[in-house]
């Protein structure tokens, strides 16, 4: 009886042994898991980002060719009508309307004593890229740049997100917090506003001030109660609970 206690004994220490390292692998699963989840969301957004600056473009061009139109009959009206050429008031190129545009992605960039920066578009698709492939330094410095020489326009808002998410990814969560601010209070009508505060609060929590991050948290559910936008936010809440 005692080997046999003796044996057990050895055993159930074999099975508590066992255990530890079993739950030891399921935690460096869920890690990994919870990183490869965040690198999926950051690749989503970047996609999304890319279809609504394709939506922008096309709506700038088409107005472009509205104007071109409008002006081309306007110059029609005036030869027919007058019989002579149009006022020198008047747009004597129909292309001008084009050519005075800024680019699709923005306003042109000051040239520097080193030479012109880099349009709108490179950088903004650099960023994207390097961002979604894991080059947080190099992804930062292109959406600093595309702010410092493109802060003004349609996709501004974007690049200041993906300043947040860099520095949230690299578990810099007090500069993200900071970078998730700058969206919520420079650009009020932008799309990432509830990203923003979603990763805001998520921010927050992992800087142990948990009361702070639930409350932005239940700002996402209240102000964006899409299921789209919210769904994070409320499963984050029961996590939480």
């Amino acid at each position: 009886m005692k080997t046999l206690v003796e044996q057990s004994g050895d055993t159930v220490g074999k099975l508590n042994g066992t255990m530890s390292a079993l739950q030891k692998s399921m935690q460096d699963v869920q890690a990994n898991s919870g990183a490869r989840l965040d690198t999926m969301s950051t690749q989503v957004q970047g996609l999304s980002d890319n279809l609504e600056e394709i939506k922008s473009r096309l709506g700038k061009l088409n107005q472009q060719l509205v104007d071109l139109q409008n002006t081309v009959q306007s110059l029609d009206a005036k030869v027919s009508g007058g019989g002579g050429t149009a006022p020198s008031s008047g747009v004597s190129n129909p292309g001008a309307g084009l050519s005075s545009q800024p680019p699709a992605g923005g306003t042109m960039a000051p040239a520097s004593a080193s030479g012109p920066a880099p349009s709108a578009d490179t950088l903004y698709s650099n960023g994207l890229r390097d961002i979604t492939s894991g080059k947080y330094d190099l992804a930062r410095q292109e959406f600093q740049d595309y702010l410092k020489y493109y802060g003004d326009t349609d996709l501004a808002s974007n690049a200041q997100f993906y300043l947040g998410e860099i520095a949230y990814s690299q578990k810099n969560y007090d500069q993200a917090v900071n970078e998730f601010d700058k969206v919520l209070n420079n650009y009020p009508k932008s799309f990432k506003l509830a990203p923003a505060r979603l990763r805001k609060g998520m921010a927050l929590i992992e800087l142990g001030q948990k009361t702070s991050g639930v409350r932005e948290l239940r700002e996402v559910v209240k102000r964006y109660p899409a299921p789209t936008k919210s769904a994070k936010a409320r499963a984050k809440l029961k996590e939480l609970a």
